[in-house]
C-alpha cells in the first residue's frame, strides 16, 4: 500500500467507531486535519495520541499479507522449531504415545479436526525430546485456534510485525471516501444464507453457493451451520468475481471481514500506543515466543511476548454476526484475551523500505 492519506471511521453506527477522521500525516503525535471532531492531541473518539511519532498510524507505505496465516504455513513454522518451542506453539500436548484414531490434532484440543483445524502430530513416536514432524490435511484453510502469542511468534519468525488498527482501516478502505457501516469490500451489502462447500479442504475449495451480487464472507449466518469453521484463504475469489463478491479490500486483501478475527495493535491503551513498529528478526525465545520489546504483550520480566495487553480484535469471525464484520467496528478493540478460539486467526504486515 502506498504512502497516502486515508479516513479512519465510516461515520456509521459501529461500536466505539472512530469519528470520521482524515489521517494525512505520518507523524503519529500530530493531530490530523479535516477531522470531524478530533480530541485535542490528535485522534478521534477521545483517543490519546501515541507519544512516539513513529507509531504506525497507516499513512506511510506498508505491505500486508494478502491472506490470513494458513494452516499449511503454520505447520511449516512448527516444523522449523525445537521440541520445547513446538510444545508452546500448539494448544494441546504432543507427547501422548496413544491417541484415538492414530491422529493427534494439536490446535483444537481434540482427537479430530474440530471446526476445520487439521494440524496434527503423529500418535506414536513423539514421546522424546526431539523435534517432531507435524502434518496438515487442510493446508490452504486459514489457521484458526491461534492465540495472540502464537500469531506474534509466527510474525517474529517470518520477519513481519503486527498491524495497527489504523493500518487495518487503510488496508481495507484505501484512499476512498468512507461509506457508513461498510464492510471491507466497500459496501453495506452482505450475503446471509448458509454456504455449501465443494472440494472441501482441497486447494480448490470453493463456496459453491456464494452470492453473485453482494458481499461474501464467512461468518455465523453463512458458515456456522454447514461449513462449521473457517474457510480456505481467498475462498470467494474467482476469475469472474468483483471486489464486492470476492470480499476483497480496496487493495485486494482477502477476508478482512469475517473468517478469522484480525489481531491489531490498539490505540486505546498505553501499551498499544507504545508500539514502535519493529519487525521480527527470526529469533524466538527458547520457548518459541516473540521477543520484540515494543510489541503488545511483551514482558520485561520474561523477555518475550507473554500476554495480550495492547492487542485487540478487528474484522469479525465465523463465530459472530455481521455487525462485527463492519470495517470500522471496534467493539473488541480492548479485548486482550490470550486464549485460543475457533474464530481467531491473524496476519502480518511490514513497513515498506
Amino acid at each position: 500500500m502506498p504512502a497516502a492519506s486515508f479516513y479512519a471511521g465510516s461515520g456509521g453506527s459501529g461500536t466505539s467507531e472512530f469519528t470520521k477522521t482524515y489521517i494525512n500525516t505520518a507523524n503519529a503525535t500530530t493531530a490530523p486535519s479535516g477531522s470531524a471532531s478530533p480530541k485535542s492531541g490528535g485522534y478521534p473518539t477521545s483517543q490519546t495520541a501515541p507519544s512516539n511519532s513513529s507509531w504506525p498510524n497507516g499513512y506511510n507505505a506498508f505491505y500486508c499479507m494478502k491472506y490470513e496465516i494458513s494452516q499449511g504455513q503454520y505447520t511449516d513454522f512448527l516444523n522449523c522449531l525445537a521440541r520445547t518451542q513446538q510444545n508452546h506453539m500448539v494448544n494441546s500436548t504432543v507427547s501422548s504415545s496413544s491417541v484415538s484414531g492414530g491422529k493427534n490434532y494439536v490446535m483444537c484440543l481434540q482427537n479430530w479436526a474440530l471446526n476445520r483445524n487439521y494440524i496434527m502430530c503423529p500418535a506414536s513416536g513423539n514421546g522424546t525430546s526431539d523435534a517432531i514432524t507435524f502434518s496438515c490435511a487442510g493446508a490452504n484453510i486459514a489457521c484458526n485456534y491461534m492465540t495472540y502469542g502464537q500469531v506474534a511468534s509466527y510474525l517474529d519468525w517470518s520477519g513481519l510485525r503486527p498491524m495497527t488498527e489504523l493500518e487495518f482501516e487503510k488496508a481495507c478502505r484505501g484512499d476512498q471516501t468512507p461509506v457508513s457501516n461498510e464492510y471491507a469490500w466497500g459496501t453495506t451489502s452482505i450475503y446471509s444464507s448458509s454456504y455449501s462447500l465443494s472440494h472441501s479442504a482441497d486447494t480448490n475449495e470453493v463456496a459453491s453457493s456464494a452470492s453473485t451480487t453482494t458481499g461474501n464472507a464467512v461468518y455465523f449466518a453463512t458458515g456456522a451451520s454447514y461449513i462449521d469453521g473457517v474457510g480456505r484463504t481467498g475462498i470467494f475469489a474467482t476469475s469472474s468475481t468483483s471486489r464486492v463478491t470476492s470480499g476483497a479490500t480496496y487493495y485486494g486483501i482477502m477476508e478482512m471481514s469475517g473468517n478469522g478475527w484480525e489481531r491489531v495493535v490498539n490505540i486505546s491503551s498505553s501499551t498499544g500506543r507504545g508500539f514502535t513498529g519493529t519487525h521480527g528478526d527470526g529469533n524466538l525465545s527458547s520457548g518459541g515466543y516473540a521477543t520484540n520489546s515494543d510489541w503488545p504483550g511483551y514482558s520485561s520480566g520474561s523477555g518475550y511476548v507473554s500476554n495480550g495487553t495492547g492487542c485487540g480484535y478487528r474484522g469479525g469471525s465465523i463465530a459472530y454476526g455481521s455487525t462485527k464484520l463492519r470495517l470500522s467496528d471496534r467493539e473488541w478493540i480492548g479485548y486482550t484475551d490470550y486464549s485460543y478460539n475457533w474464530g481467531r486467526s491473524g496476519r502480518g504486515v511490514r513497513t515498506a523500505p
